[in-house]
């Protein structure tokens, strides 16, 4: 394959991974009809979505495409679906894109066709639909009480309540049986920041998470009821199919032991403590949840959870609170579950990803040979295999933390030693799992380069904030990235131990420069992307890099704008060889990755060398020019 090829993010950008998975048919049905909704590989800012729907056989195992919709993005900001999966229904028109009104869509699944088109004209109900998070929430009511559920923006009469606070939003509810609009101003609930919704299985009110505690509220009464206080966001909420349960899934926090709630329904009004049982998972962490999570007739819950660089896929006895583990030949994601059926995907970093139907029996099988029964949508591509073709190995270290390890072949350069990138975890999941595909480190390897993946001995929950993560040992877990590194270099022979780099991104810049601070010899040079700035600059200085800074640093950023120009010009006008800047929806996003692969295989790149004086360039010789000019200490004491 030729070599510029090979260096092409673009490659690995085209495996797509899913967002949304559904069984359509009824279960034991065939053909079976499945519907996704998936997502490129690219950053969020040039992220593309699509729509696949289509029908599969058991018997020839082949996927018949039935529609297909690129680019969709003001459909997918509101895509919904009945549990029933029988209808589905999105904002087609908004006036927060700029159209004059906003329509709302409603689709028969199975006919693929509008069964009703719901016009919002005008603002004698509320304002604008909101499409943007938070309090962007669409969802069906259960079937036999057929209702939608939307916020929507206040109108100039709603803004206030009647004590002068002011309303977020208000909440639309369309009955399809009376084929009218209600809408909710309760100033309980249209006040306060609500993180996710669902309906309570008679469609007379809603579970909501807020103020960092689970309410229940029935429409029309003057009170709200927390059922759970002190209870992180949670990652999924569903209610059993018989309505007698609801299950909670919840984040990792150092400070919660554990991960499932489990209620059971109906509740009692006006009720003090809510009858409930809590699940802890040990040392594992819920990873994502199917929105449909029940199977075996309202018995079990499934999802996925993740320990250090293993993903897992669990099973629970909502009866006996028994945890089973799924046995997967590969690793697996389950996307969707129907009775005993379940959609899920394989994906590992070093493949394309793939769909699969298997059912619960099928599953608890040892023999891989009867775990598949039909495979789906995604297929090989024989023509871009080989940029897939290297090793993906866990790593555990002493200390009780795990890092990835990707290997180049053993036919890419045989008898040569092989530079090593080593990237700390950034922070956005709790750590970096075989499931976890980063097409900036594919690349990397295709670009001859292996690559360690380092987590930490505690996960960085989701979401945590710039407080948390001042609060971070950094200074240990640069400590233990360093001794991986050590380690790796030990138990490989082919990686070159005299050309290691550091690769950082958001929070990983911060333990990038910690190791530097304390190993500024060890490690060629340094590539930062997106740096957490706030980290690095402390008291109007950068105090966590050595002095001097020796190394090159290759520093690829949003617009300076958007973190403070002051401490920008700090950063890298102080310490980067070459700085590249990029706004939200750059398209040339894809090239400066590149350009960086290249600087951390070759910091002297004479292409880089070539290129205009950088910001950090220019301030660098203006500091050495200016120490050339001012007298040394010792000649003023002489």
């Amino acid at each position: 394959m030729p070599k510029e090829k090979r260096m092409s993010i673009t490659h690995h950008l085209d495996q797509c991974r899913v967002q949304k998975g559904r069984i359509v048919s009824p279960s034991g049905y065939e053909p079976q009809e499945v519907s996704l909704v998936m997502a490129t590989q690219d950053p969020p800012n040039v992220r593309q979505n699509h729509m696949t729907r289509g029908l599969l056989t058991k018997r020839r195992r082949q996927w018949m495409e039935l529609t297909q919709e690129h680019h969709k993005d003001w459909k997918q900001q509101s895509y919904f679906v009945s549990d029933d999966s029988e209808l589905c229904g999105f904002v087609s028109e908004s006036i927060g894109m700029g159209h004059e009104k906003d329509v709302i869509q409603i689709e028969s699944m199975l006919r693929h066709e509008a069964v009703m088109i719901l016009v919002l004209d005008g603002n004698h109900l509320h304002g604008p639909v909101i499409l943007q998070n938070p309090h962007s929430h669409f969802r069906f009511s259960p079937a036999n009480n057929r209702k939608f559920l939307y916020f929507a923006q206040p109108n100039e009469q709603q803004k206030r309540t009647k004590c002068g606070k002011e309303r977020h939003f208000v909440i639309g509810i369309y009955d399809f049986e009376t084929q009218k609009t209600a809408v909710i101003t309760d100033e309980s609930v249209c006040t306060r920041q609500i993180n996710s919704v669902l309906w309570t299985p008679d469609s007379k009110g809603i579970i909501f998470h807020s103020d960092g505690a689970l309410y229940w509220y029935r429409f029309g009464e003057l009170y709200v009821n927390k059922i759970f206080a002190k209870m992180q966001m949670p990652i999924g909420m569903a209610f059993s199919p018989d309505h007698k349960k609801l299950a909670v899934f919840l984040p990792y926090r150092p400070s919660i032991s554990f991960s499932i709630v489990l209620f059971m329904w109906p509740f009692v009004r006006a009720a003090v403590t809510f009858q409930h049982e809590v699940i802890s998972l040990g040392d594992y962490r819920i990873w994502c949840v199917p929105e449909r999570p029940w199977a075996n007739d309202s018995k079990s819950i499934i999802f996925n959870a993740n320990h250090q660089t293993e993903m897992v896929n669990f099973s629970i006895c909502t009866e006996t609170l028994k945890v089973r583990k799924f046995q997967f030949p590969r690793p697996a994601l389950i996307l969707d579950v129907q009775n005993d059926e379940m959609l899920f995907e394989t994906v590992s970093a070093n493949s394309f990803s793939r769909l699969w139907i298997s059912d619960m029996a099928s599953v608890e099988t040892s023999d891989p040979k009867e775990t598949f029964q039909a495979r789906l949508v995604t297929s090989q591509r024989p023509d871009l295999d080989e940029i897939y073709n290297f090793e993906v190995k866990t790593v555990h270290f002493d200390g009780g933390y795990s890092g990835i390890l990707y290997m180049c072949p053993e036919s890419h350069m045989p008898g040569q030693k092989l530079p090593l990138v080593v990237v700390p975890h950034a922070g956005w999941d709790h750590n970096m799992t075989i499931v976890s595909v980063e097409p900036i480190l594919c690349t990397m390897v295709n670009a001859g380069m292996c690559v360690l993946v380092v987590n930490y001995r505690q996960p960085i929950p989701p979401g945590a904030d710039l407080h948390y993560m001042k609060h971070q040992n950094t200074r240990q877990q640069a400590k233990d990235v360093h001794e991986a590194v050590k380690h790796v270099l030990r138990e490989h022979p082919r990686l070159d131990e005299d050309y290691v780099v550091l690769f950082g991104q958001q929070y990983g810049t911060y333990v990038c420069a910690t190791i530097l601070y304390d190993e500024p010899e060890f490690y060629a040079c340094v590539a930062f992307l997106n740096p957490i700035i706030e980290l690095l600059v402390q008291n109007g200085q950068i105090s966590v890099f050595p002095r001097p800074f020796e190394i090159p640093l290759f520093c690829l950023m949003r617009d300076r704008n958007t973190y403070g120009v002051g401490c920008c010009e700090l950063l890298v006008g102080a310490e980067a060889d070459y700085v590249e800047e990029y706004e939200a929806d750059d398209p040339e996003y894809h090239d400066i990755i590149v350009r960086l692969i290249r600087f951390l295989k070759d910091p002297e790149w004479s292409e880089l060398k070539d290129r205009p004086p950088t910001p950090a360039a220019t301030t660098a010789a203006r500091n050495a020019m200016k120490e050339e000019e001012e007298p040394d200490e010792d000649d003023n004491d002489q």
